[in-house]
């Protein structure tokens, strides 16, 4: 099994679904920047965004407590 380990800043409110088995889903987008500062620019690094899904347990805890603007 592979693993990735993200932080970054929510780009949109999580959106909350109930699938017809009852089960809760999560989507919302999330931005990871990807380079460095350098000492002597201004500019911003570029970033990715990434769609996350979160499934039952994790879906609810994704409503309760992530919003935009959320770093996680």
């Amino acid at each position: 099994m592979n693993k990735v380990i993200l932080s970054g800043y929510v780009v949109r409110d999580p959106e909350i679904r109930t699938t017809s088995t009852d089960k809760t889903v999560a989507t919302f987008g999330l931005s990871v920047q990807r380079g460095w500062k350098k000492a002597e620019g201004s500019q911003y690094p570029p970033s990715d965004i990434f769609n996350i899904v979160a499934w039952e347990r994790r879906a609810e805890f994704c409503r309760n407590y992530i919003m935009k603007g959320s770093r996680i």
